[in-house]
């Protein structure tokens, strides 16, 4: 796990030295408050998300393994200190509701640690982007793939979800407004 956050601190540094001539003098103070506040809430969602894969993540036992991607990610953000609705938010169109006014911002593309949800004709899905792959909840068994239903796993290839889910949306954590900060 350090060699991850080695790999995100030297993303970080190479965001901010891309581009500058040596000896030149930038002010980033106040944008780098913000994108160390964003990197360091979604990390820890990252982290957490990873840290659970293989498991079965609910906050509603009655909901079926099968349709539980919301309540994986509902039971991530309550276990990241979010205020989440008892039982969970159960569907993506109401996570997609309820993520901009608890301290998430849509962003145009994948990151790391953002949530994302996607929406075919027939079907929504929501997970956590990893470095590779898309976390989510699996709706079936595949031996092959290893995949268990209901279970937390890496599901999607990160260039696989939009294909499955053409209508993309990424949200990232930018503040825990239940942590006061």
């Amino acid at each position: 796990m350090a060699w991850i956050l080695g790999l995100c601190v030297a993303t970080i540094v190479a965001l901010f030295t891309v581009g500058r001539k040596k000896n030149a003098t930038v002010s980033v103070q106040t944008p780098r408050a913000i994108v160390t506040n964003s990197i360091m809430e979604s990390e820890r969602l990252y982290h957490l998300a990873y840290s659970n894969l293989g498991r079965h993540l609910s906050l509603n036992a009655t909901v079926s393994p099968e349709v539980g991607c919301a309540e994986a990610i509902s039971w991530l953000l309550l276990n990241l200190g979010r205020d989440i609705p008892q039982g969970g938010i159960p569907t993506v169109a109401g996570l997609e509701d309820w993520m901009p006014n608890n301290g998430f911002r849509e962003v145009p593309d994948y990151a790391v640690g953002a949530v994302v949800t996607g929406r075919s004709p027939t079907d929504a899905h929501v997970g956590i982007c990893g470095l590779f792959w898309i976390m989510s909840n699996s709706s079936y068994t595949d031996a092959a793939l290893g995949l268990v239903q209901g279970e937390f796993q890496a599901n999607y290839r990160k260039e696989n979800f939009p294909k499955a889910f053409p209508i993309i949306h990424y949200w990232l954590p930018v503040n825990n407004p239940t942590a006061g900060s």
